[in-house]
């Protein structure tokens, strides 16, 4: 008898994860009869995270990216579905301190925000390794800091100083090396560059590239920017008023977008040929959240649109490894 080799379980894996904001009616909303607002941010995301890849989730601001990645963090507990590490919930890790939290870590956008004022840097990198007990000998939590320093481009000297001694892309070095302090399998990055100048951002994502290569973390991305996801995505996630609408490798993604969404999106980036065909802008506006439409929720924008479309929600097809929630994909690729 042979044995069959099986595919490596995921790290991470998010089911049917959903997340909503509000509940029953406010004080003013009484006063003036009005119903409560209710705000489904995440509507059953589905992904998986394995071991050394980058997973890019991607979409418009308030589509409900920065969402998932706190509900994936354990920061945010969600309404429905899951989030597990290697099987356990997240948010049981967060709340009880269990020792796979610090093998799940989170570098956030804002570098001036996300770091103590108060604090030199070398007791905010040394801190995670404090609280979650990975190292408690004083002199090796020291070498340790000073050794990330320099990992991230930076010197021991700087673990001295305070945070607003640094540039926004040291800070984000900083955070980096946090996030780093506990020798996480996961990094969750929400928009990690969008706040620094582009010559910055490149020297980040390579940075984050290199040390991927080095110790085999892997990335969840936060980003809207479809450049960065060329640069250092494995997969790429397509979201659009909560919900995953396409979701495959990269490469796919970029030669062959399935969903109208995702095309719209690559033909809003610059290009450098003139003879590429400007994208018609998209029908109508960003529909309020609190109010989807029915059935698919791109189709009040979507040149593609039929009466069906008004009819049925969409589903990610499960075929193949890209998957597309879009009731004409075929007949529109």
């Amino acid at each position: 008898m042979t044995d069959t080799l099986q595919p490596k379980p995921p790290l991470l894996e998010v089911a049917g994860l959903s997340r909503t904001y509000g509940g029953g009616p406010s004080f003013l909303q009484k006063l003036l009869k009005q119903p409560p607002r209710r705000v489904r941010a995440v509507r059953e995301v589905d992904f998986r995270l394995r071991a050394g890849e980058t997973l890019a989730l991607v979409g418009e601001s308030g589509c409900g990216k920065s969402t998932v990645a706190r509900c994936v963090a354990g920061l945010e507990a969600p309404s429905a579905g899951s989030a597990r590490y290697r099987g356990e919930q997240m948010e049981n890790i967060a709340r009880h301190a269990l020792p796979a939290r610090k093998d799940v870590q989170m570098v956030f956008q804002d570098p001036y925000s996300s770091l103590n004022a108060r604090w030199r840097v070398g007791d905010s990198i040394a801190e995670p390794m404090k609280v979650l007990g990975v190292e408690t000998d004083p002199a090796k939590i020291t070498q340790r800091v000073n050794e990330l320093l320099v990992q991230v481009g930076l010197s021991p000297e700087d673990a001295e100083k305070y945070p607003h001694e640094f540039s926004g892309g040291q800070r984000q070095r900083v955070a980096i090396a946090r996030a780093l302090s506990t020798r996480p399998k996961v990094i969750i990055c929400d928009e990690p560059t969008s706040a620094l100048d582009v010559s910055v951002q490149a020297q980040i994502l390579n940075m984050l590239k290199d040390l991927q290569e080095e110790y085999g973390i892997s990335y969840l991305f936060i980003t809207h920017d479809l450049g960065v996801v060329d640069h250092i995505a494995d997969r790429v996630a397509v979201m659009y008023l909560g919900r995953i609408v396409e979701i495959g490798p990269r490469d796919d993604i970029f030669a062959n977008p399935r969903h109208p969404y995702t095309r719209m999106l690559l033909e809003a980036v610059p290009s450098l040929e003139v003879s590429h065909a400007i994208a018609p802008p998209p029908l109508g506006e960003l529909p309020d959240p609190a109010n989807p439409p029915s059935g698919c929720p791109f189709r009040t924008r979507c040149i593609h649109a039929q009466d069906r479309c008004a009819q049925t929600l969409p589903e990610l097809s499960d075929t193949h490894d890209h998957r597309v929630a879009c009731l004409r994909a075929e007949e529109i690729a």
